[in-house]
């Protein structure tokens, strides 16, 4: 009858404590390589590195919503899908449409008709906007 090791042998101790040192030491030289990047060009270095990891994905596109959705006008979700490809990232229609969602339950975005959105407000019309000139004394007045 063979026996075989206990699976915590001290060798296997000592190679996991091995295989650890060298996973410590591959985390700090690429940790290295990426503190003399942007954060632009870390992000993209993630994403070639681990091209299926969802986490960082998701991340990735509602940081780059946040960093590009206009905060002065309505925007739509087209001018969002246009931004994040203009960005070089690749983003499923369920990932900006999640993104989007969960921006509008946080009260960060606020949904103000089909597929339309306003960052953090309303959406106010004025007189210039709806071809009606600038407003008059008489409609100052009236105020």
């Amino acid at each position: 009858m063979v026996r075989s090791a206990p699976k915590n042998s001290p060798d296997d101790s000592a190679d996991n404590a091995l295989d650890d040192a060298h996973a410590e030491s591959v985390v700090s030289a690429v940790k290295a390589l990426l503190a003399g990047l942007s954060p632009e060009q870390q992000e993209r270095v993630r994403a070639q590195i681990f091209p299926n990891n969802p986490s960082s994905r998701a991340g990735e596109v509602l940081g780059t919503i946040l960093k590009l959705v206009p905060r002065d006008r309505p925007f739509t979700i087209e001018d969002v899908k246009k931004s994040v490809e203009a960005k070089g990232i690749q983003a499923t229609a369920k990932a900006i449409y999640n993104s989007l969602g969960y921006l509008t339950r946080k009260h960060k975005l606020t949904r103000i008709g089909h597929g339309r959105y306003m960052f953090e407000g309303v959406e106010i019309t004025t007189l210039e906007e709806l071809d009606a000139g600038p407003p008059t004394r008489d409609m100052i007045d009236d105020y």
